[in-house]
């Protein structure tokens, strides 16, 4: 939320050539299905897109919902940067040691690695 007390959302995309194009921004007064159902509507409006691959997002339950009502073939995918949040917060202090010396890099590794086979021969 910012200081005026909006969320303010960004939507890009990827185009067939690979560049990052801006799809939307909107500034919603909460973050609830209502406002995100809101916001994807108007992004189908504006674009006439329907037909989105992949969403990666913060995780956020309301926008699960919202992306499986707006866009029923899209995959939803939970965003490298939250992820990394997430497990920080909630098993650094579970897993002590054993997180930064051995959990947080096979992580780092498995998500940067793009040869999932390669991956697991490593790991062998």
């Amino acid at each position: 939320m910012n200081r005026w007390g909006y969320f303010f959302i960004l939507l890009t995309g990827v185009d067939p050539e690979g560049r990052n194009v801006s799809l939307g921004t909107f500034a919603m007064q909460s973050e609830s299905e209502d406002d995100y159902n809101w916001a994807f509507a108007e992004l189908i409006k504006i674009t006439g897109k329907t037909d989105i691959r992949v969403i990666f997002t913060d995780g956020l339950k309301t926008y699960k919902n919202s992306i499986k009502d707006a866009f029923p073939m899209t995959v939803h995918l939970r965003c490298w940067y939250h992820l990394q949040k997430t497990l920080k917060l909630k098993l650094r202090q579970k897993l002590s040691s054993v997180f930064d010396l051995k959990f947080w890099p096979y992580m780092k590794k498995l998500a940067l690695e793009p040869n999932r086979k390669k991956f697991q021969a490593d790991k062998a």
